[in-house]
């Protein structure tokens, strides 16, 4: 699971840059959305894994558990819509 997380934030951020640095509204939003794509497959997988592992031990440890939700919000975080300016809301 360590490695799916690190190449998700590798592309998470990758995509979110791409999606900071350009000068088109509508590239913006493609990157943006493929950045969520990513976290959203992430989070998938990740309690996939987590589901098998307490079929397979119901006492296992809940700290996955909670390692998964820290990092999802980690992610959901990278992944805001604020964080690109040519995607901001008005104010």
């Amino acid at each position: 699971m360590n490695e799916i997380t690190k190449i998700t934030a590798e592309r998470i951020s990758d995509y979110m840059t791409e999606a900071v640095n350009t000068d088109s509204i509508a590239v913006a939003e493609m990157f943006h959305n493929a950045a969520r794509g990513v976290r959203t497959l992430w989070f998938e997988l990740v309690t996939k894994i987590d589901i098998d592992i307490h079929k397979k031990n119901r006492y296992a440890s809940y700290d996955l558990r909670r390692k998964i939700e820290m990092q999802h919000e980690e992610f959901q975080k990278m992944t805001e819509r604020e964080q690109v300016p040519l995607l901001k809301s008005p104010e």
